[in-house]
């Protein structure tokens, strides 16, 4: 969870430990492109063992979150598939009210899985490139 004041710029280092390029999206913060985090506003990714520094101005107030938009083609324990998020609570500018305890709860209770009908949905599709990771769903438990 990392908390931010509304207004008050923000810089965080991000530094990718993986073994393929990833790439860090705001979810909800108004920011220029470079920072927003996803490659089709113009964001560089953030190849294996580099770091990149986002700077932020963190607005409007509420509550946010941070994940991947690092596409996971053909494999599902990559990407948005894997949980890989975090969250970010905006204060507004004026102090509220204290509170005893704040909890932040995360549930991840589903798995993904290709469609059991890719290659129908390939045949008939003119999307490219051609993936499996296009054909996903989630399972759910019963």
């Amino acid at each position: 969870m990392l908390k931010l004041r509304e207004g008050i710029p923000f810089s965080i280092d991000v530094t990718n430990r993986l073994s393929w390029p990833e790439i860090v999206h705001w979810h909800g913060l108004k920011t220029y492109s470079i920072n927003y985090g996803a490659m089709e506003e113009g964001s560089p990714m953030i190849g294996p063992g580099e770091t990149h520094r986002y700077h932020l101005f963190p607005q409007p107030s509420g509550s946010r979150c941070y994940h991947t938009h690092a596409s996971a083609y053909d494999d599902l324990s990559r990407g948005t598939y894997s949980g890989q998020l975090g969250f970010l609570s905006i204060e507004g500018r004026q102090l509220q009210e204290q509170v005893d305890r704040e909890i932040v709860l995360v549930m991840h209770h589903w798995e993904p899985a290709f469609v059991p009908i890719v290659e129908r949905m390939r045949e008939q599709s003119a999307n490219s490139p051609l993936t499996t990771g296009s054909d996903a769903a989630i399972d759910t438990p019963p």
